[in-house]
């Protein structure tokens, strides 16, 4: 199953309406919204620090490793990892079970605690827009990998009448 369904018009402006109140509150400095295997779908943030879409996948392989090692270690499941650097630091989180991360890159000044106070209520707020989006096409989803990204008509569309 590809983790992401298609998203509307509507679930695109819930979820930056919910990154943006989280960037506010937290102080953070980026958000990015991955799929199943790194793919960066959604971001919200400072502009011109980084690739996201570089970001993205290695974050994205960074958390399937610390899965792996859960997995070891008879861990059910690791539900975040964090990263802490000395100008900015990085925590990688789960949104849900099909593979979709909430990535935030944050400055090191910034207690872990605070992003991660924050980050929970907009991770399930984000969940739950996904998931609102999987009801209304249940069975219909993207595989992000075998898109042609020449050809995005299939990806985005307008509002449902």
């Amino acid at each position: 199953m590809a983790s992401l369904p298609q998203l509307l018009e509507e679930d695109i402006q819930r979820i930056d309406a919910v990154a943006g109140d989280f960037l506010a509150k937290s102080e953070a400095s980026v958000v990015l919204l991955t799929a199943e295997g790194g793919f960066c779908f959604f971001r919200k943030g400072e502009e011109g620090q980084f690739q996201a879409s570089a970001l993205g996948a290695l974050a994205s392989g960074v958390f399937e490793g610390t899965q792996a090692i859960a997995s070891i270690i008879s861990e059910p499941n690791f539900s975040s990892i964090y990263q802490q650097g000395e100008k900015y630091s990085l925590l990688v989180s789960k949104v849900d079970a099909c593979g979709n991360l909430f990535i935030v890159l944050f400055p090191a000044r910034i207690s872990l605690g605070a992003i991660k106070y924050y980050a929970n209520s907009a991770i399930q707020s984000i969940a739950e827009q996904i998931q609102i989006a999987r009801d209304r096409a249940p069975g219909q989803s993207l595989d992000l990998a075998m898109l042609n990204l020449s050809e995005t008509t299939d990806i985005f569309r307008k509002k449902q009448p």
